[in-house]
């Protein structure tokens, strides 16, 4: 579980003291201006001041020029070690850390930088090792049990990671990161929702803490209180998710048009989020307005051609809107997902069945008003090898042929291969 370790304190207050702890000291009265006697320690403080003002290449640079005046000191490694994690060179920042270790071999931040950077590339063990050292150097060091934690927690320690959560907390009672890292670990319990209450009494504005907050409500049966906290994440942040479950919650109370806004509003913000358009389909079949769920299903399978409960109401729809061949495409469909995930359906075959009933009643009827029909043969008999019955499905093939062979040909072609896999069963 990676949790933003970031101090409240200045990016340059922190970076400061982590190079001051490798070994160095200077003053914090860092200045971005000209550099005074070419040493090490004034190419460290500019290069702080200009990451703190974005200047992210000039300050690498200026780390780079002090470790090549002084490629024994510790403190531009660790510095520069910190920059390259927070831009996301993990693998730079534990080389960094690493050759600050080299020439300090007590520096407790530089375990704790490389175990937070191990953990970000899930080299847990490795993390596990730098940040026990880092605790046996600084038994006070709150980020370090706190990162602990955090890798414990993607390793399924859940105790030990609770204890850590708790020690951090101790040393740090102000810090809300670890309250809302404890109620993760902790899951739906009263525990939980005490500290997602801390959480949000110390970050008002951690939209993730509300947004936990809803589930564990949910889990309690408070849908009123998960609906506001689920509100007020949207409110916050407004990510998929939040719309997303806001509307699944309301779907499962029954309040089918506030959950197709909700739905709305997931789907404008992130067009292709198909669950969304899924249960809002579902929503829509709900109220009755079957031809904007097929719409909503259209969609989803466009998304993910191989949705199969999106074809299995679409082809229920389909054929309440009298589209028996559309249904009938839609089972098959249907079932040759299930075919191809390993598991036949004998529902879905038997929606097949019903529909091909229907449609076969239409064909019968379309080639008694024009004996000439070729595609009607052709679908006819289409439908009767589908359900069977071979020995009148190629009469109409046959005839099919007759009246239009290259279109019938076709049609045949791409019945074989519908087929084969049925076959094979």
């Amino acid at each position: 579980m990676l949790l933003s370790m970031r101090p409240n304190s200045s990016i340059v207050r922190y970076i400061l003291a982590v190079a001051a702890a490798a070994g160095s000291a200077y003053p914090v009265s860092a200045q971005s201006g000209d550099i005074q006697n070419g040493n090490a320690t004034s190419y460290r403080e500019r290069a702080v001041c200009r990451y703190e003002r974005g200047d992210k290449a000039g300050a690498v640079g200026d780390l780079n020029r002090a470790v090549g005046i002084d490629p024994k000191d510790p403190a531009p490694y660790a510095t520069r070690a910190f920059i390259r994690a927070a831009e996301g060179d993990q693998k730079a920042a534990i080389a960094d850390y690493s050759s600050a270790l080299e020439f300090s071999r007590n520096y407790a931040n530089g375990y704790f930088g490389r175990g937070r950077a191990r953990h970000r590339l899930r080299d847990y063990q490795g993390a596990l090792a730098d940040l026990d050292q880092a605790i046996r150097l600084n038994p006070n060091c709150s980020w370090a049990y706190q990162e602990r934690a955090g890798v414990r927690l993607d390793l399924r320690q859940t105790s030990a990671a609770i204890r850590d959560y708790t020690e951090t907390i101790r040393l740090n009672p102000k810090g809300s990161s670890a309250y809302f890292g404890r109620a993760q670990a902790v899951g739906n319990s009263k525990q939980a929702l005490d500290d997602y209450a801390t959480t949000i009494s110390l970050a008002p504005k951690c939209a993730a803490a509300y947004y936990s907050r809803a589930h564990v409500r949910q889990s309690c049966g408070d849908n009123g209180g998960a609906i506001a906290d689920f509100s007020q994440a949207i409110k916050l942040r407004g990510d998929v998710e939040d719309y997303h479950d806001l509307g699944s919650l309301r779907s499962d109370l029954g309040d089918h048009r506030g959950a197709i806004r909700d739905f709305n509003e997931a789907t404008r913000h992130y067009p292709n989020f198909g669950p969304s358009y899924f249960i809002r389909g579902l929503d829509q079949c709900a109220l009755g307005d079957n031809r904007a769920a097929i719409e909503s299903f259209d969609r989803v399978i466009e998304l993910n051609p191989e949705w199969l409960e999106a074809y299995e109401h679409r082809g229920h729809l389909r054929l309440e809107l009298g589209d028996r061949a559309g249904s009938i495409s839609d089972f098959r469909e249907a079932a040759e997902c299930y075919y191809l995930r390993g598991r036949a359906s004998a529902i879905v075959m038997l929606q097949c069945a019903y529909a091909r009933q229907y449609a076969l009643r239409d064909y019968t009827q379309a080639i008694e008003l024009n004996p000439n029909h070729a595609g009607a043969y052709c679908e006819r008999g289409y439908t009767l090898l589908y359900m069977g019955d071979t020995k009148r499905g190629f009469e109409d093939i046959g005839r099919a042929v007759m009246l239009d062979a290259k279109s019938s040909l076709i049609a045949l072609t791409d019945l074989v291969l519908h087929m084969v896999p049925w076959r094979s069963t």
